[in-house]
């Protein structure tokens, strides 16, 4: 995963911290979740995400990553969630694994960390980028929150 970065207005300027402690506790949950995942047989490669967020567009709520790979999104065909987990050094903040199948034996694993209780959240839609700039718009049918 990439630096976090953690944005304070002070006086209309934004000021950004390194959550180093986040991004090392995130880091580790990735390598141990993929090491589970090979050891049952599923090949599986982690992708480094960049940037992530909120976008609230249309009376909804879109997750949108930024991903570090030339890998054309628009090619998945499944978008597998895990169970939430709590980041324990950033209070109201959760981690899941996405899991994304393009229907080939192999899959792409990118942690996404979010904010909890943000209102019309449903982890339903989804946006990834990659490196290219190439947008691709997702929809998981399950509600989740």
């Amino acid at each position: 995963m990439a630096e976090i970065l953690t944005s304070d207005k002070t006086d209309g300027e934004e000021e950004y911290e390194v959550e180093t402690a986040v991004k090392a506790w995130v880091d580790a949950r990735v390598d141990a979740e993929v090491a589970r995942a090979e050891g049952l047989g599923q090949r599986t490669i982690k992708l480094t995400v960049k940037n992530c967020g909120l976008v609230f567009r249309d009376g909804a709520v879109e997750n949108r990553v930024e991903v570090d790979t030339g890998f054309n999104f628009d090619t998945v065909e499944q978008i597998m969630l895990s169970p939430p987990v709590d980041v324990p050094c950033k209070r109201g903040y959760a981690l899941r694994f996405v899991i994304l199948s393009s229907g080939k034996p192999i899959v792409l694993l990118l942690p996404y960390v979010y904010e909890l209780g943000v209102a019309k959240h449903t982890l339903q839609r989804w946006e990834f980028v990659n490196k290219a700039l190439a947008s691709s718009h997702h929809v998981v049918d399950a509600e989740l929150t």
